[in-house]
């Protein structure tokens, strides 16, 4: 029975492995050369197209959801459901009623690729060399704050994206490459060995950049190591596997639900690549990266006189941890300030304070969660 269940459990693993593979699909043809794409919460998918913006429903359904008098270079959609879309020289943000705002317009600079942060922050990239990155701030009036970010890109920017380290990775077609800057001006230079168009960050820190030298999909770990991740199949082959099925002009990319989702260009088309983080979680490198805030009960629970608290955050921002009494007044501050992601634990000490109930609660960004502690002397 020992050896059974063995086994049993054994090709249930294989079976859950085998069932994430990741694999190669077209969804939408016909579409021309596109430049930028992303998904709204209801699982409709933009694509921005020539002057036009394409909506297709998750059935396949086609239709032209706007129209601009010039050029649109990428899109983004926020967790709100605006659309942000580069024109060069200007930013403009969308809802779903149609109503269009300019939130950036700044004279030479040439406005290219938009990333988030998911604090509510806009990066943008420039076309021109020799700029920074520049970051959109709301301003509590219904606008934005536009301001220089990061350290000088030498060369002129394409595809943006923003990691949950607080990195933001620029693309660059001419001669080649991925920058990676961050708030402090620190700049590094990834060799890519090819034209980069567009990149887009998983939740667990790899970063996917489309070649034009050699129309493969490559993926950089957080610790800056690049490998080839699809693309390397036989000529005219377009779904399959990773190394069975072939881009022909890969361009943007996004990353949706555990999918990444590329515009191919040479086959006018959007191909999906499913299941992305198959090969880290079987790898085990999931649980070095968190993908949610959490804050967990305190050990031991009871205790005397001090506690062990573990908490994680899946991105770069402000963490506040606090410990409050039962009135509701403010004990300790256990942590304050900006921290990069991942999972961390801090040690209370409640040696001068007197038995009883405590509570402590975690703040970032948007989320908040309150936990219960018992002291006992």
């Amino acid at each position: 029975m020992k050896h059974f269940v063995t086994v049993f459990l054994f090709l249930s693993i294989q079976l859950c492995f085998a069932q994430l593979t990741s694999q190669v699909t077209t969804i939408a043809t016909g579409l021309g050369s596109v430049r930028g794409l992303d998904f709204d919460s209801q699982g409709n998918l933009y694509v921005a197209s020539g002057s036009s913006i394409i909506k297709i429903t998750p059935n396949g359904t086609q239709s032209t959801f706007t129209t601009e008098s010039s050029f649109i270079w990428e899109l983004k959609i926020d967790p709100n459901d605006n659309i942000f879309y580069a024109q060069n020289t200007q930013i403009v943000k969308l809802d779903m009623q149609g109503n269009k705002t300019v939130i950036a317009n700044e004279s030479g600079y040439w406005y290219q690729g938009i990333a988030f942060d998911g604090k509510g922050n806009v990066f943008t990239s420039s076309n021109l060399a020799g700029q920074k990155a520049h970051i959109l701030s709301p301003n509590g009036s219904g606008g934005y704050t536009e301001a220089p970010w990061g350290g000088t890109i030498q060369l002129a920017g394409y595809g943006i994206a923003y990691d949950k380290f607080g990195w933001l990775y620029v693309t660059n077609i001419n001669p080649g490459g991925l920058v990676k800057t961050n708030a402090d001006g620190t700049v590094m230079i990834i060799t890519i060995g090819g034209k980069a168009q567009d990149c887009e960050a998983d939740s667990l820190g790899n970063v996917y950049v489309t070649t034009q030298t050699s129309n493969v999909i490559k993926k950089v770990d957080p610790q800056g190591n690049v490998t080839i991740f699809a693309g390397t199949g036989t000529a005219g082959t377009t779904d399959g596997s990773l190394t069975t099925a072939q881009f022909s002009s890969p361009s943007y990319v996004c990353v949706h639900n555990g999918d990444l989702y590329i515009t191919d260009n040479g086959s006018q088309s959007v191909r999906k690549i499913s299941n992305i983080l198959a090969t880290d979680i079987k790898n085990g490198s999931e649980k070095n990266f968190p993908t949610r805030y959490s804050l967990e009960q305190n050990y031991p629970n009871p205790f005397n006189p001090s506690a062990t608290i573990e908490y994680s955050v899946p991105v770069a921002g402000t963490v506040s941890l606090k410990v409050f009494n039962v009135l509701g007044k403010e004990i300790t501050t256990l942590v304050n300030g900006e921290m990069h992601a991942g999972t961390y634990s801090v040690q209370f000490d409640a040696s001068r304070l007197v038995s009883g109930i405590y509570f402590y609660q975690l703040r970032s960004g948007n989320f908040t969660e309150t936990k219960r502690m018992l002291l006992l002397k």
